[in-house]
Formats: C-alpha cells, structure tokens, sequence
C-alpha cells in the first residue's frame, strides 16, 4: 500500500517542521515546502528521510502561482497528494490560492 503523501507548505521551520515530522511518525510521505531557507529545508527532509519515507523539499513561494504549480508538480511525481498543510498562509497578490478559482493544483494530473 502507498503512503498517504502530504503537501506542508512552511514546513522547513517551527510549526511547519513539528507538523512535518508528525506527518512522518505517523506514516507519511512528505514535501516541505519553503520559501527562502534552503538549508532547514534540505536538512529536514533529509533527517526525516528514514525507514522508507519520501520527504523532499521543494522551494515554493506561495504568493507566485507558478512557485504553488511547481509545488504540487514535484509533488505529484511522488505519488497522489492526499493531504496538505499550510503554515504560515501568506496571501497572494491574485488571492489565496486555496480559494481562487485559478487553482493551480487543478492544472496539475495527481
């Protein structure tokens, strides 16, 4: 069976990084999203790639739509994204990209 695989955007540092690495206690595939510390990022989805997780980390600004379309491609090239975090939100010029109707995850095959 394949693992449930979650989005987390923020995910690199504080809340987003204790969300992440729940995700993976419970069973997860993980992409940590982040928007500039490549660092934390990297070296988070490094720690919490054990015991047969995947957990990459993906830089996503998600105020750009096509950093959000990105996001969710390298995503789907894991497998079929069944849950998605979102820490901190931060509003983008076009509007949330949640709650748009250019939803940037429905132009991506999951």
């Amino acid at each position: 069976m394949n693992a449930p695989l979650t989005v987390v955007t923020g995910g690199s540092r504080g809340i987003g990084a204790a969300v992440s690495r729940r995700l993976v206690a419970d069973g997860h595939d993980v992409v940590i999203g982040y928007r500039s510390d490549a660092i934390a990022a990297e070296a988070l989805a490094a720690e919490l790639s054990t015991d047969g997780r995947t957990v990459i980390a993906v830089q996503a600004d998600t105020t750009d739509e096509q950093a959000v379309i990105d996001l969710f491609t390298a995503a789907a090239e894991i497998g079929t994204v069944t849950g998605l975090g979102t820490t901190p939100v931060r509003r983008a010029p076009w509007g949330c990209w949640w709650t748009t109707t250019s939803r940037p995850s429905e132009r991506i095959s999951m």
